[in-house]
């Protein structure tokens, strides 16, 4: 899914309401391991407005959380982790957000 859009991106969140927590545990801006299966079953979205180019964000389905995420493929197995994020922050404060992926090595997997 691709928002192109500010007021579109900001209409589906208000439309999709976050109702709850998938994962047990997670803390808004704490990396938190998942398996295979619950990282694939999350969807991409991808956003290009204000300082965001092609920004990829990762909503689940059922609880409607944002997420980032990525999945590590170094050492011994590979494993997934995302980054729970408050949805306002993506507008308030879009460089704190892009810096989990500009540094995307040191700040997920530290």
């Amino acid at each position: 899914m691709n928002f192109n859009d500010r007021t579109e991106f900001l209409e589906y969140l208000r439309n999709n309401p976050e109702d709850g927590s998938a994962f047990e545990g997670i803390e808004i801006n704490k990396p938190y391991d998942l398996g295979f299966k619950d990282f694939d079953n999350l969807q991409r979205i991808y956003i290009t407005f204000d300082k965001y180019e092609n920004f990829c964000l990762f909503f689940h389905p059922e609880t409607k959380e944002l997420l980032l995420g990525d999945v590590n493929t170094g050492g011994h197995a590979a494993r997934c982790r995302v980054v729970k994020i408050e949805r306002d922050t993506i507008f308030s404060s879009p460089d704190s957000v892009k810096k989990w992926y500009d540094r995307w090595a040191w700040e997920m997997w530290k």
